[in-house]
């Protein structure tokens, strides 16, 4: 057998019957493994103390809590002679070592474990450190709490990195509690997905409730920058439009500060001052601690905006476009939860794109602010406010 493992079978049984059976592949110490993995009160005793509080039920292969007042029971250990090697240290470690769930578990600490995190951490992002956290979490690790206490600051440095540069402001005296929330709470999500939970590994639960955009990066990255430097150069910036811009920009924020929702497109050529009315606008949305996602259809035309992303990069607009399509934007999603938090959309060089784009990206929006719990799927882009800009020449 695969471990070793005797097996008793008449001269009249098939062998390859007798091979594949699975209760053959049952022992005592395997079935004592799965017993401290489900029967309560089973990890406290060693291998050798084990039958003095549970039976053996030899006919299904498994052991079952002792009925009754029975007098104390004394399990027996075979012999292993010194010079057997590995046999003999482990059946060392039976009389010694409580609770464990597989042959892994008897050397009673978590350093392999340990290590592939410490590897990971030279070249992995924090998400990535997080999968790999919980998948270990399914390799029987010993300890999980003192694994995870471990490697909490690797796992959780982008949290670091946002908590003190300006996103989120606690207290040196507080951060390291949002940083181990934060990160419990990402570990929690992946185990929730398998149908799994924290307290299901026995790690505890964030002991603090941090905000929700403490976990979306995306939200965090919109949300970054120094208000105060972007007010004054929305002051200053403000001062400087003429009446034609003024005029736009007024009709832009009325319809952001009654949530109107409306769509404007705004027509000019080179030189006319577009991409200055685009940093005006974008600066005192941002300024007022809201979201405003600038886009343009060209790569060099973006990098003009502070923030700009390409449309097909930010929406996910597919380059096979045609007039069903949709952007691959998933609820539930960062990128979704960003959009939903989105009170204005600038999109310079708008003509360069088929219309069949900007129908999709009206599909999507409509559907994802649909669970916002308001009637915006009904609006146009979901009712956000969307400027589009360009020359058709």
């Amino acid at each position: 057998m695969p471990f070793g493992n005797n097996i008793v079978y008449t001269e009249d049984d098939n062998l390859q019957q007798v091979l594949t059976n699975p209760n053959n592949r049952t022992t005592k110490l395997t079935a004592w493994f799965e017993a401290n993995r489900t029967l309560p009160g089973a990890a406290q005793y060693t291998f050798a103390e084990f039958p003095g509080h549970f039976t053996w039920h030899a006919s299904g292969k498994y052991w079952g809590p002792r009925c009754g007042n029975h007098k104390i029971k004394i399990g027996r250990v075979a012999n292993v002679s010194p010079n057997r090697g590995e046999e003999y240290y482990l059946c060392l470690l039976l009389h010694i070592i409580k609770g464990a769930r597989s042959y892994l578990g008897l050397l009673g600490d978590d350093r392999e474990w340990s290590a592939a995190m410490f590897d990971a951490a030279h070249w992995a992002l924090p998400y990535q450190l997080h999968e790999l956290f919980v998948t270990l979490l399914f390799c029987d690790v010993t300890n999980p709490l003192e694994l995870f206490d471990k490697h909490v600051n690797k796992m959780g440095e982008d949290a670091t990195y946002y908590a003190t540069n300006g996103v989120l402001s606690p207290s040196n005296l507080c951060l390291g509690q949002y940083i181990r929330s934060y990160v419990l709470t990402e570990v929690d999500n992946i185990l929730r997905n398998a149908g799994y939970s924290l307290s299901h590994f026995k790690l505890p639960q964030p002991s603090m409730g941090t905000e929700s955009i403490f976990y979306n990066r995306l939200l965090m990255d919109e949300l970054a920058y120094d208000v105060d430097r972007i007010s004054a150069e929305a002051s200053e910036q403000l001062s400087k439009l003429n009446l034609n811009q003024r005029s736009i920009y007024d009709a832009i924020m009325c319809s952001l500060d009654n949530a109107a929702g409306q769509t404007f497109f705004i027509y000019g050529y080179g030189g006319t001052g577009k991409t200055f009315l685009w940093n005006l606008l974008l600066n005192s949305i941002r300024a007022r601690g809201k979201v405003a996602l600038a886009v343009a259809s060209p790569g060099i035309a973006s990098l003009l905006l502070p923030g700009g992303r390409t449309s097909h990069s930010r929406f996910k607009i597919p380059l096979d476009i045609h007039e069903h399509s949709v952007c691959t934007i998933k609820k539930n999603t960062h990128l979704s939860e960003l959009i939903q938090q989105t009170s204005l959309i600038i999109w310079d060089e708008a003509p360069v794109n088929h219309k069949h784009c900007f129908e999709a990206l009206d599909r999507t929006l409509r559907d994802i602010r649909t669970s916002d719990g308001q009637d915006l799927g009904s609006r146009q882009f979901g009712g956000i406010t969307v400027v589009l800009g360009g020359d058709f020449r």
